[in-house]
């Protein structure tokens, strides 16, 4: 499997929220502009997996949660929709990201 390219940010920001559902959600996404998704995780979810799918469904990389704020830099991929997972202990959240290249 591919490692992702990911950056890790230890800095204190304020996250808007993946869902308003009644669920209680681990993550939540901070920002989605050009080509990084910027999210963060609670407590229990240091140590997720995040895995990032293609739009064929094709994983295309995995990596481990070690900080709260974690980027996905999509830089060098190919233009399209993508699937970021991030799962732990059976929970998984799932986001969608819409990459175009500029």
């Amino acid at each position: 499997m591919k490692k992702l390219g990911l950056v890790v940010l230890v800095v204190l920001m304020s996250g808007v929220g993946a869902s308003a559902t009644s669920e209680r959600h681990h993550v939540s996404v901070v920002s989605m502009s050009r080509e990084l998704f910027h999210f963060k995780v609670d407590k229990a979810f240091m140590g997720a997996t995040v895995e990032v799918y293609d739009e064929a469904g094709e994983l295309v990389g995995t990596d481990l949660v070690l900080k709260k704020h974690m980027i996905v830099d999509f830089f060098n991929r190919k233009a399209g929709l993508y699937t970021i997972k991030v799962i732990k202990s059976g929970v998984t959240e799932e986001f969608q990201y819409a990459y175009a290249i500029r």
